[in-house]
């Protein structure tokens, strides 16, 4: 969760879109996020396992720290987006085939309910997720499928109904998890954070927009570091889908 953010900083500087100044100023730290990268990855390859499906691989634990002895979904595909990230960012293979592995895993676990995707916490869990850590494995999927890694457009559109049917109903307020349970509200940034299914469905820009416009109306978002990610997110897309 830490990386990833410092891994698109990489990608940002070294896009040629940057201005001069800035290019000179924080390069030297961009440098220093993509020489450690590799090394904070390599230190968890004790606790990687291909299989047990074909093509699959994960992330695992001791069984007295997790009933499956393999790490939640959500706990494994946020180092997936860091492989994803750096893959794009060395075209070194090692890294796109390892997320690769951990993107059959998750997919070959996510249940097709009607329109929509559902999917349990890890592998012993009943119901579905809650909708904070889902969205770390809904930016993890269409990452992979914006580089054509498992998950396709239509699994896109599908997570896209999800947050649209599942998880942010018309009229409604947010539900807590992937099953339709809660109506709580236990998780108000987290509903932000499945903005990337908008590049599916712009009615999840939309709705997302109009759900926090009515939360927040006086301005007043929680001084957190998650409201200046969503706000962030929010801005990028403003600028792609009219309201």
């Amino acid at each position: 969760m830490i990386l990833h953010p410092m891994l698109r900083f990489v990608g940002v500087m070294r896009s040629g879109k940057i201005p001069a100044e800035a290019a000179e100023r924080f390069r030297p730290l961009a440098d220093r996020g993509m020489e450690a990268a590799p090394a904070l990855l390599n230190a968890f390859d004790g606790e990687w396992r291909d299989g047990p499906g074909e093509g699959e691989g994960s992330y695992t634990a001791p069984p007295e720290l997790v009933p499956s002895g393999t790490l939640p979904f959500n706990m494994q595909n946020a180092p997936g987006l860091c492989l994803l990230e750096l893959g794009r960012l060395t075209g070194e293979a090692r890294w796109r085939e390892r997320a690769e592995k951990l993107a059959r895993f998750f997919r070959s676990r996510m249940r097709e309910e009607g329109e929509c995707f559902v999917w349990s916490y890890n592998l012993v869990a009943k119901g579905g997720e809650d909708i904070s850590h889902a969205s770390i494995n809904v930016r993890f999927a269409v990452e992979c499928a914006r580089d054509g890694i498992v998950f396709t457009e239509a699994d896109g559109r599908r997570l896209a109904r999800t947050f649209l049917v599942r998880v942010l109903p018309e009229g409604a307020p947010p539900r807590d998890f992937l099953d339709g349970r809660g109506m709580k509200e236990l998780y108000t940034s987290a509903v932000g954070r499945w903005l990337p299914c908008a590049a599916y469905d712009p009615e999840v820009y939309r709705r997302i927009r109009a759900y926090y416009d009515r939360k927040y109306k006086d301005g007043a978002w929680p001084a957190e570091g998650s409201s200046l990610c969503v706000l962030a997110e929010l801005a990028a897309w403003s600028m792609r889908i009219p309201r």
